[in-house]
């Protein structure tokens, strides 16, 4: 467990989440999701890598505005990205390699559900998914909002 946090405190200094280690905090590992309160950016997140390949996918907890940021394992065209969770399809914003949604309702949607496969087209038209398992997310984000709520 401590490795597994410590691989995705690493990924997250190394994709500039947030500006300096001693700022996060990790909060714990569950599943394939990491847990981190950040001091200097003033939240808390959860994080995983892709089943496959490199990225991420990272959502802010509570009381934060609720949202989902990725890292994908490859460029995008702008306004090809989506995400499928569990048969239903939500299209995310952005292009090259970071794309996002925010709202409540992909949050809930998130924890309720077994898989995120995000989809994507490279610049050149052909099309990649980066994989994710969700068991563990609930919990994760229920220990990240516990710790950002105010002392």
């Amino acid at each position: 467990m401590r490795v597994a946090i410590s691989f995705l405190l690493l990924v997250t200094v190394g994709l500039g989440l947030a500006p300096a280690a001693a700022a996060r905090t990790a909060i714990g590992q569950y599943g394939r999701w990491g847990a981190f309160r950040d001091d200097r950016a003033g939240g808390c997140y959860v994080i995983a890598m892709p089943k496959r390949g490199e990225g991420f996918a990272a959502v802010a907890a509570p009381p934060a505005v609720p949202r989902l940021t990725v890292r994908l394992s490859r460029a995008a065209q702008a306004g090809s990205v989506s995400a499928l969770i569990d048969g239903t399809r939500y299209l995310l914003s952005g292009g090259g390699r970071d794309a996002a949604l925010a709202g409540r309702r992909m949050v809930v949607v998130l924890r309720g559900g077994e898989r995120l496969r995000l989809s994507a087209r490279e610049p050149g038209g052909r099309r990649f998914v980066d994989d994710y398992d969700l068991a563990g997310l609930p919990s994760a984000l229920d220990a990240a909002t516990i710790a950002c709520l105010p002392r």
